[in-house]
C-alpha cells in the first residue's frame, strides 16, 4: 500500500501494515490527484517500479 498526502491531512504509517511509501505533497488541497497531477503521477510510477 502507498498513501499520498496533501500537508492538511494528517499521515497514518503507524495503522497501515504493507506501507511501501508515503509523500507529502505541498500547495494542494484535498483533490491531490487534480492539484498536482504531475507530482501524483511521478510518486505512482516510482511505487510501481520498486515492485
Amino acid at each position: 500500500m502507498t498513501t499520498i498526502w496533501s500537508q492538511q491531512t494528517t499521515p497514518i504509517r503507524e495503522q497501515v501494515h504493507d506501507l511501501r511509501g508515503s509523500a507529502i505533497l505541498a500547495d494542494c488541497g484535498p483533490w491531490i490527484q487534480q492539484e498536482r497531477p504531475e507530482a501524483v503521477n511521478r510518486d505512482l510510477l516510482s511505487l510501481l517500479n520498486g515492485l
